[in-house]
C-alpha cells in the first residue's frame, strides 16, 4: 500500500504516469509480489487520471515562451560567462587551501 501510495503522489505530482510506474517497479525489485502489482498499477494509473482531471493535460510548468536573442545580447553574455569563470576558479583555490592543500599560493 506504501509503494502503491507513493507511485500515485509521483504520478499525480508531475502529471507522469510512467514517473510513477518506474517508481513502482523500482521499488518492487527488491522483493516482487504478483497479487499486489495489480493494486499498485491500479493507484497510478487512478492517480493520474485524477491529476489530468483536476489539472488539464498540460504540462506541469508551463510553456515559456521567449523572444527572439540578438547581438545586443553577446557582450553582456560573455562578460557574465567570465565572471562566473574566475569565480568557480577562484571557489576551487579556496576549497582546496580549506583542505591543507596549498593551492592558493602560486
Amino acid at each position: 500500500m506504501l509503494v502503491a501510495g507513493g507511485a500515485a503522489g509521483i504520478a499525480a505530482a508531475f502529471n507522469t504516469p510512467l514517473a510513477g510506474v518506474m517508481f513502482a517497479i523500482e521499488e518492487l525489485a527488491r522483493a516482487p509480489e504478483q497479487r499486489n502489482s495489480g493494486l499498485i498499477i491500479a493507484a497510478i494509473v487512478l492517480g493520474g487520471l485524477v491529476a489530468v482531471s483536476v489539472h488539464g493535460n498540460a504540462t506541469c510548468f508551463g510553456v515559456i515562451h521567449t523572444g527572439t536573442v540578438g547581438l545586443s545580447l553577446l557582450l553582456p553574455g560573455l562578460v557574465l560567462a567570465l565572471c562566473t569563470g574566475l569565480a568557480g576558479g577562484l571557489l576551487s583555490r579556496l576549497l582546496i587551501a580549506s583542505t591543507g592543500g596549498q593551492g592558493a599560493t602560486p
